[in-house]
């Protein structure tokens, strides 16, 4: 089966750019109509998470959405669909701080594969210095982070049409999968009690 695969490039601080990736299930097909609608939900939940980044922050979604192999992780096909419109932060402090310090966002399946749950995470950051000044994220950051989640995933979750996933990736030696990817439905999303730290400005 195929994946959906939504990217978004932010920027606006120092060591940006970032990418943030998110993938969603292409197994009923929909073509570009769909992979229109998942770069839109894409949108629509940065636009909803825009208060905790600085006036600076810019988030563009981006309009070419492929289509990965679940198993191999191959590209398989790809749709350039209208790039959603920017959004941009609305928060009235600056960047301060680690920029990698940022929120996280995790996201739970009902699949246990080889004795372990299948999870995925997302760092949402960096944020507004208003936000950062804490042992632990703060009451208003998680709030929005949940909204966050909710934007992505839809209130009752899987959505029937190109629900959000978590895929494992595939074990490759050489021309041979060791052992193949999957991905499954996104049923809870909610925000990280902890601080995430991002090695990579691929998120």
């Amino acid at each position: 089966m195929a994946m959906y695969r939504v990217r978004t490039r932010l920027q606006g601080w120092t060591g940006g750019p970032g990418l943030s990736t998110f993938y969603f299930d292409d197994s009923a097909g929909g073509g570009a109509t769909n992979a229109l609608a998942v770069a839109n939900r894409v949108r629509s939940a940065w636009d909803v998470v825009k208060t905790v980044f600085p006036t600076t922050w810019i988030c563009n979604v981006q309009g070419q959405v492929d289509r990965i192999d679940e198993a191999s992780g191959a590209l398989v096909g790809s749709f350039s669909v209208t790039a959603p419109a920017t959004v941009v932060g609305t928060a009235a402090t600056a960047f301060f701080g680690p920029a990698p310090t940022m929120g996280g966002l995790r996201l739970d399946t009902a699949t246990i594969v080889d004795s372990r749950r299948l999870k995925g995470h997302s760092n949402v950051g960096p944020v507004a210095a208003s936000f950062t000044n804490f042992e632990t994220p703060p009451g208003t950051l998680i709030t929005a982070i949940n909204a966050f989640g909710v934007a992505l995933i839809g209130a009752s979750p899987p959505l029937a049409t190109a629900p959000m996933v978590v895929w494992r990736r595939p074990i490759i030696q050489g021309p041979t999968i060791v052992r193949a990817g999957l991905f499954r439905p996104v049923l809870g999303a909610t925000s990280s009690a902890e601080w995430f730290v991002l090695r990579s400005r691929r998120n």
